[in-house]
C-alpha cells in the first residue's frame, strides 16, 4: 500500500531525550466535522536541519501534561501507511511545515 498524504495538520509537541532532548515528537491533530481530532505522534522523518527549523517556528502557548500547545497557525504534512480504528496515523513519517 502507497503512503497517504495528510495535508494541514495542527502541531504541538512534547520535550525528548537524548540529543533531541527538546523535541521528541509532534502532536499531530485535525479538524474533522466541526472539531479537532488527535491524530497520533510523529517523530520519524525528522532531520537535525529540520529539527532547529521547527524549534524557531514552535512559540509556545502553554504546557500541559507533558504537551507544549503551539501557535495553530504552524501545519504540517506527513505520510503514513493507514488509519488505526482509533483514526490515529499508523507508521506516520514529517514530510514539511506547509505555509
Amino acid at each position: 500500500m502507497n503512503p497517504t498524504a495528510c495535508p494541514r495538520g495542527r502541531v504541538e509537541y512534547t520535550k525528548g531525550e537524548g540529543y533531541r532532548n527538546l523535541l521528541g515528537a509532534l502532536v499531530i491533530a485535525q479538524h474533522r466535522e466541526g472539531r479537532l481530532v488527535d491524530r497520533g505522534r510523529v517523530g520519524s522523518g525528522i532531520s537535525t536541519k529540520v529539527l532547529g527549523d521547527l524549534l524557531s517556528l514552535l512559540h509556545s502557548l502553554t504546557e500541559k501534561n507533558g504537551v507544549t500547545w503551539v501557535d495553530p497557525s504552524l501545519q504540517i504534512e506527513v505520510s503514513y501507511f493507514e488509519e488505526t480504528e482509533a483514526g490515529h496515523f499508523r507508521f506516520p513519517v514529517f514530510k514539511r511545515i506547509v505555509g
